[in-house]
């Protein structure tokens, strides 16, 4: 039992040495096109809009490109106005799909 706990704590370590990464190089590559990126320990990527109606106008694209993300003042951005979009961090290949998207935009 030890053995198989061992193999899954290397698995999880793993993990989330991975999920960091993907997470860092997504930030790195949208501090590049501008977007003001705040800095955080999760699996998720938070950005601060200059103003409402940027955040209005990023949110809305994405959406009407399949992506789902959160603005300002919901469940799991509460106390942030509507300036704020947060995202979570996704597979490899979502991530770049995103970045397809968001060279769209």
């Amino acid at each position: 039992m030890a053995l198989v706990l061992l193999k899954e704590e290397k698995y999880f370590k793993n993990l989330i040495k991975e999920i960091k990464k993907l997470k860092n190089d997504s930030e790195r590559y949208l501090k590049l096109k501008g977007f003001n990126i705040i800095k955080s320990n999760t699996n998720n990527i938070i950005i601060r809009f200059f103003s409402i109606n940027e955040a209005n106008k990023f949110y809305s694209f994405l959406l009407k490109n399949g992506v789902i993300v959160n603005q300002g003042d919901g469940i799991s951005t509460t106390g942030l106005d509507k300036s704020w979009i947060r995202l979570s961090c996704g597979t490899k290949e979502q991530m770049n799909q995103l970045r397809e998207i968001i060279d769209r935009f």
